[in-house]
């Protein structure tokens, strides 16, 4: 499977990151174990410099960034 490196900025919600690194597979989709299709990823590197919790009884996420 062929991966194309990418920077991008993103957003979720107020949270917001310039320059998260990423990865696009034009040949196939690396989540292929998921019942979506997707055409990359970003890094985790969104969230390194915030906190991130799953509220699963309100059915959030929440973000608290630097």
């Amino acid at each position: 499977m062929r991966i194309i490196p990418f920077l991008a900025d993103a957003r979720l919600g107020t949270l917001s990151r310039t320059g998260v690194q990423g990865i696009h597979s034009p040949d196939g989709n690396p989540s292929s174990i998921f019942p979506f299709t997707t055409g990359g990823v970003l890094s985790h590197g969104f969230f390194r410099q915030s906190r991130l919790t799953f509220d699963f009884d309100a059915m959030k996420l929440v973000t608290e960034g630097c």
